[in-house]
């Protein structure tokens, strides 16, 4: 069974130290998974956003089950002079807390059915093989997504090397108006190509994985 699918691994993790948590220490190793998410919510004051290295897709499953998704939602309810980190590393059983939260005013009332749907969805793929799991992962971002609501967002993409994700970033920002390939070139002092190129060197070597994510600090939207 894999160590990620236990709370205890992510306590401990957690009680390392933030280190782990840190771009610096961020060095890609082939077949590395690239976690990019954001958690902004105006209403809990929430603004985090997180780039992380994951060896495998269980390891994702564990970091959004008992970090990334409990830390997020707790956002979504009125609970007044509470940290959110006292529950995003409790003891694993979140999802049983739900019905006795209460929704901030801005929430439907659907979106506790919504939240209890993604985290079923991440707890499916530590009984179904890799690939499956990915599967089960990007239908629990496309639920996340549904949840709409004014200036709040809650979203994650995970990436399979450097060079997917200076593609994906290229692709951001030609579709946004407001941004353009000229942004993303400003953002990280330089011409698309050479980035995308920065980003196929990473793969394969240190000192060029630890530049490309360094230039990544400065994108808006990561």
């Amino acid at each position: 069974m894999s160590k990620y699918r236990y709370a205890e691994y992510w306590k401990a993790k957690a009680k390392s130290g933030e280190q782990w948590l840190s771009p610096a220490t961020q060095i890609y190793k082939q077949n590395d998974l690239i976690f990019v998410g954001q958690i902004l919510n105006i209403h809990s004051g929430q603004q985090e956003s997180l780039r992380l290295l994951f060896p495998d897709i269980k390891a994702v499953a564990g970091f959004l089950q008992y970090i990334f998704l409990p830390t997020a939602f707790i956002g979504y309810f009125m609970i007044d002079e509470m940290d959110p980190k006292t529950i995003m590393l409790g003891d694993g059983a979140f999802s049983n807390l739900l019905d006795q939260l209460p929704l901030r005013e801005q929430f439907d009332m659907t979106t506790k059915e919504t939240m209890q749907e993604i985290l079923d969805t991440i707890e499916a793929t530590w009984i179904i093989e890799e690939q499956a799991a990915f599967l089960e992962i990007e239908k629990a971002l496309r639920l996340l997504e549904s949840i709409n609501v004014e200036h709040v967002i809650t979203s994650f993409n995970i990436l399979r090397s450097p060079s997917g994700l200076a593609t994906w970033l290229v692709s951001e920002y030609e579709n946004q108006p407001i941004l353009g390939i000229n942004s993303l070139e400003e953002e990280v002092n330089m011409k698309v190509q050479d980035f995308i190129q920065l980003s196929k060197e990473a793969e394969y070597q240190p000192f060029q994985s630890k530049r490309f994510f360094h230039t990544l600090d400065s994108i808006m939207i990561l």
